[in-house]
């Protein structure tokens, strides 16, 4: 399928190839939350809290987008459930760094995508796709269902800012095996807006067997992880 790019970044050339494998023809946005980048000092996680310049100035040209892709790569803190923490000079990636305090923030993949939605206000079927490496995945200290400590972002709204015209939202949580290959989706959440002022339904599906860790692993390690599937449906108010 062929693709117009409006604005790329450097650097990401194995980001984006792992994201194009999965378009599906709509107008497809990345947003890094939490993600450590490497600099001068080290490894550190960038702060914005306005959109960038360069996606404003886009703005004329997918204002009126009613169907948009969000690609997110949340680092490790997202994973984990943690607080925003910024990391400073510190010499290994994704260093855990979750909060002790009890202080409650909004989920900062929520707080972006409110943003997005604000100035795209035509936007009524939302997919986003939440993206992890499976080398990351593997290293980082999190469950065997990646899924369990972004709950509380799953049984929340998509954004408590903007999206008044969202019929249908799509978050998939997904595996990144290889650049080439499309993402394998272990958790897929469909919300869809049933009208007339009744709740929207809710459909929920959770599985770490996805084809490539089914292939790599043993019969009793997939025996297990099956006891952590997911499968509801059911209906929410917002």
């Amino acid at each position: 399928m062929s693709s117009i790019t409006l604005s790329a970044r450097l650097g990401t050339e194995d980001s984006e190839e792992a994201e194009r494998a999965s378009d599906d023809g709509s107008l497809r946005i990345t947003i890094e939350v939490q993600r450590a980048q490497r600099g001068l000092m080290g490894y550190s996680i960038p702060i914005r809290d306005e959109l960038s310049p360069r996606f404003l100035g886009l703005l004329p040209l997918m204002d009126k987008a009613r169907k948009v892709r969000l690609v997110i790569w949340p680092g490790f803190d997202w994973w984990a459930g943690g607080l925003p923490q910024p990391l400073r000079g510190v010499d290994k990636p994704e260093t855990p760094s979750l909060s002790k305090s009890g202080t409650t923030r909004p989920n900062t993949a929520s707080v972006a995508i409110g943003k997005v939605l604000e100035r795209l206000p035509a936007i009524q079927e939302l997919n986003v796709d939440v993206l992890m490496s499976a080398a990351d995945g593997s290293r980082w200290d999190l469950p065997d269902n990646k899924w369990e400590k972004v709950q509380p972002w799953l049984n929340e709204p998509i954004s408590i800012h903007g999206g008044r015209a969202l019929k249908k939202v799509v978050r998939r949580l997904a595996a990144v095996w290889k650049p080439s290959q499309a993402a394998e989706a272990f958790y897929t959440q469909i919300e869809t807006d049933q009208g007339s002022g009744k709740p929207w339904k809710v459909e929920r599906k959770g599985d770490m067997r996805t084809p490539t860790l089914r292939s790599l692993c043993e019969p009793e390690e997939i025996e297990y992880l099956e006891t952590g599937t997911v499968d509801e449906c059911f209906e929410r108010s917002y």
